[in-house]
């Protein structure tokens, strides 16, 4: 804890670690809470996540959120379903992508979580009851949609005066990700060759090459594509393995879990 006279700043998060940020800030026998995030990382450090919160979450009066990165808003609904009942004060960008994050959280947490790891079966299940994993051929096939800078952080601003999230092109831009294992082994698949075309129902769309990415410490295929509306959007992926005699083919739909639209966002 900090304190400068009355006011008492406490750090219930991101501290010894970079993640889980929450920091309560006290004055006036008020308290804020500042960033509402839930830890990520190791299993020690996801285990918190299920520890009672220091601090009785309807004595909260408000929460200010930095960002919608899941680190600092992930806990929102948890603090929301043990009591607390106050405002929560974010940037509109901050408002839009949470409200991906949130409202869909487990199925978007669930995608991107399959394509980090293979999922026990219940998880392998409900990727699938979701349309995130195909069977093509002799391999799983993982597809996870995820705006892009939630990977990649703000993009700089087009013009003086603009910031990012004026510009659809910025702000409507995602990261589509595919992530491939053997069938029969398990094995993560690192070494093909992968394009996407990424088309809204009724257009052609884009293809585009995939190229390899780290999340998580594991490699997967990504690029990014413009989903402007809320879709459906038809997903093609298409890998080839070295030597393999043709390319593998999978179609995938996506369509946006929470959406508002363009004119309605500015």
């Amino acid at each position: 804890m900090s304190r400068l006279g009355d006011i008492a700043l406490t750090f219930l998060g991101a501290a010894g670690t970079v993640t889980g940020s929450r920091c309560l800030l006290e004055a006036d026998g008020r308290r804020h809470l500042v960033d509402c995030g839930l830890f990520q990382g190791l299993k020690a450090l996801r285990l918190r996540n299920w520890a009672r919160f220091p601090v009785d979450p309807r004595s909260i009066e408000s929460v200010v959120l930095t960002h919608a990165h899941i680190d600092h808003s992930g806990y929102l609904p948890v603090l929301s379903k043990n009591g607390f009942a106050g405002k929560v004060h974010a940037s509109r960008a901050t408002r839009e992508l949470c409200a991906i994050l949130l409202s869909k959280r487990r199925a978007v947490l669930r995608a991107l979580l399959a394509l980090i790891v293979a999922l026990p079966f219940a998880g392998r299940a409900l990727a699938q009851e979701m349309g995130f994993r195909k069977n093509v051929g002799e391999f799983w096939v993982y597809l996870a949609v995820m705006p892009a800078e939630l990977l990649t952080g703000p993009s700089a601003p087009q013009a003086p005066g603009a910031t990012p999230y004026q510009a659809p092109a910025v702000r409507d831009t995602h990261h589509v990700m595919v992530s491939i294992f053997e069938y029969r082994t398990g094995r993560r698949v690192e070494e093909a060759s992968v394009a996407a075309r990424v088309a809204e129902l009724g257009f052609s769309g884009a293809k585009k090459t995939l190229e390899p990415i780290v999340v998580a410490g594991e490699k997967v295929y990504g690029g990014r594509f413009p989903m402007l509306g809320r879709g459906p959007y038809r997903v093609d992926v298409e890998f080839r393995l070295p030597g393999a005699v043709g390319p593998e083919h999978g179609a995938f739909y996506f369509t946006h879990p929470s959406f508002a639209p363009p004119e309605a966002a500015r």
